[in-house]
């Protein structure tokens, strides 16, 4: 299993000299970790027990998959000491373009995942693009250091397609069942875990009492470590994509922007590539989220606390198929809570 291949594969790329990422472009000032963890939707405290180099996105990707001929460049942002991003140029065995953007967030040290909506108001109440949304909430005591868009979204009602749950509350309880597509959830429980599961598991998991957020999404890619062959049948097609996954502990989140319809700068990419992908980028569970025209992917350019009076603290890193950053419902926000 691939699974087993991945394991042996990152020791010996940690046991290798030479494997770490570009220098980080982005420097953030130390912080004191945060140990309570659970208000609040916070963290765990957990401490980061990786003394040595992780293997680079770059790295596991053409190390465990296929799908890569050559890598054209790769880029890594430090946001915090458990908050990177990384951009990934590659052209693929038949000679395709590909741009990925992926962030790779450990929570911990008061880091989690949030959601952000339109003028912060919830459902119904219009479309905002997902930068925008991000500067309605992004506070001095809850910094977002990044993020994409989120759910599928109903543009006439202003509705996600998928549950919500925000801050502990659910809002939304219902999956929409039009236009069809698989659906699954992304959920923060309320000791600061991640997790994903397909839509089947909701009820028996809300009724539990233990989401505090919770955004929904469409095809499983990811289940138990492995990667779902052919997560929709009904849909094989390239484009554009955004999708969530989550480590066995949930204590690390991956967030991936693949961008599609540019020919000559990246083509996309179809569901099962992407579960290939997330697999080996170390998730146990993964879903897709929205894409195409509203894949987006952002990350904060200052971590200073005079960032806060500066409406561009927020840079789009991948190019998106509309040719601009496009308004929809909600967003995946990466946090620091200070």
């Amino acid at each position: 299993m691939l699974t087993i291949f991945r394991y042996l594969f990152i020791l010996v790329l940690l046991a290798a000299a030479g494997c770490s990422s570009d220098s980080p472009k982005t420097q953030v000032p130390d912080q004191e970790q945060e140990t309570d963890g659970t208000q609040d939707g916070g963290t765990d405290s957990g401490e980061d027990d990786n003394d040595g180099q992780t293997p680079s996105v770059a790295e596991r990707i053409s190390g465990l998959t296929d799908l890569v001929d050559r890598i054209s460049t790769e880029e890594t942002y430090t946001l915090t000491d458990n908050v990177s991003a990384t951009e990934l140029h590659y052209t693929t065995p038949d000679g395709s373009p590909i741009a990925m953007f992926v962030f790779e967030a450990k929570l911990a040290g008061g880091v989690t995942v949030t959601q952000t909506t339109p003028y912060d108001e919830g459902p119904g109440n219009g479309l905002q693009r997902v930068t925008e949304q991000a500067l309605e909430v992004d506070a001095e005591n809850a910094m977002i250091l990044g993020g994409t868009n989120a759910d599928f979204f109903m543009s006439q009602s202003y509705q996600p397609q998928g549950v919500f749950h925000h801050k502990g509350h659910a809002v939304k309880t219902t999956f929409a069942s039009s236009p069809s597509r698989p659906r699954s959830f992304f959920y923060i429980t309320r000791t600061g875990l991640a997790r994903t599961a397909p839509a089947s598991e909701y009820a028996e998991i809300s009724a539990s009492n233990q989401i505090y957020e919770a955004c929904g999404g469409g095809p499983v890619l990811v289940s138990e470590g492995e990667a779902i062959q052919t997560p929709d049948p009904d849909d094989l097609s390239t484009e554009p994509r955004t999708c969530v996954g989550a480590t066995e502990d949930g204590k690390t989140v991956y967030l991936m922007v693949i961008d599609g319809r540019q020919e000559t700068y990246s083509v996309g990419m179809d569901f099962s590539d992407m579960a290939k992908v997330m697999e080996a980028l170390g998730c146990w569970s993964a879903i897709n989220l929205d894409g195409g025209g509203s894949s987006t992917f952002y990350i904060r350019t200052d971590t200073s606390d005079a960032s806060f009076s500066d409406e561009d603290r927020f840079e789009i890193l991948n190019s998106p198929s509309d040719g601009q950053e496009r308004a929809v419902w909600n967003g995946l926000a990466i946090i620091q809570r200070r």
